[in-house]
C-alpha cells in the first residue's frame, strides 16, 4: 500500500532525473553510474516508504493519545460525551486544513 502512495508521488520523469544523482549530504551533487540506477532508486524507495511509515505511526500516536484524553475525562452524560467528541474532530478538521494550505504555498 504504501509502495502505491509513493508511485503516485514519483512520477517516471522525476524517478529519472533523481536515479542519475547521489543524494550524499556533502552539498554536491555527484552523477552516478547507469549500472547502479535501479540499485539507487529501490534504495530511495524503501527510505521514503520507511519515513512514511514512520510520519503515519507518529500521527496515529498522536490522535490516539488525545482520544484517550477525551476518554479519561468521564462525562457526566452522553451530551457532554457528544459534545467533547465534536471538538475532537474539529481539532482534526483544523490540523487538516492547516496541512493543505502547507502545501499550496
Amino acid at each position: 500500500m504504501a509502495g502505491s502512495r509513493g508511485q503516485k508521488f514519483l512520477t517516471e520523469t522525476y524517478v529519472f532525473t533523481l536515479a542519475k544523482f547521489d543524494f550524499s549530504g556533502k552539498g554536491d551533487l555527484a552523477m552516478r553510474g547507469e549500472g547502479n540506477e535501479a540499485a539507487w532508486v529501490k534504495g530511495m524507495w524503501k527510505k521514503v516508504e520507511e519515513e512514511l511509515a514512520k510520519n503515519e505511526i507518529e500521527t496515529l500516536l498522536y490522535w490516539k493519545g488525545e482520544l484517550e484524553k477525551v476518554l479519561s475525562r468521564r462525562p457526566e452524560s452522553l451530551g457532554t460525551f457528544h459534545l467533547e467528541i465534536q471538538n475532537f474532530i474539529q481539532r482534526m478538521q483544523n490540523r487538516v486544513k492547516v496541512l493543505k494550505n502547507s502545501f499550496q504555498k
